[in-house]
């Protein structure tokens, strides 16, 4: 994972790019909350801060335009006038499950079978030290 997943949210019947990317995620932690807020249930009110948080990170993260929070937040109240709460609650978990940021699931757990990380080669020289002597 590269950490720039693309998925899209639409809503008024115009399709936005998110990027779920890292830094992203550090502009939720800094201007919404900790991204753990995303895992609470959908009528949590600091959920409902955390989707909309979600969705203006996501548009602003992947460049090709700019929301406000207060605009993203009409997003979401038109999409839950459109297709209704539920599904905007299990449209907010697919974003955060295709994202993996939160785990493979979106529910914060690790990757039960993470690939084994070996140092590039790069790496393991950068690391070498010369003794003179």
């Amino acid at each position: 994972m590269d950490g720039r997943k693309h998925t899209i949210f639409e809503a008024g019947g115009k399709v936005y790019n998110l990027r779920v990317s890292f830094n992203a995620m550090c502009m939720f932690d800094d201007q919404i909350g900790p991204a753990t807020d995303l895992l609470k249930g959908t009528t949590d009110t600091k959920n409902f801060v955390a989707y909309r948080g979600l969705i203006w990170v996501g548009i602003n993260a992947y460049g090709s335009e700019k929301v406000t929070v207060e605009q993203a937040g009409d997003l979401c109240e038109e999409y839950i006038a459109e297709k209704g709460m539920q599904a905007f609650g299990n449209e907010m978990r697919r974003i955060i499950q295709s994202s993996e940021w939160l785990g493979k699931d979106g529910d914060g757990s690790k990757n039960p079978n993470p690939a084994p990380v070996k140092p590039s080669k790069k790496s393991s020289q950068s690391t070498e030290t010369s003794h003179t002597g």
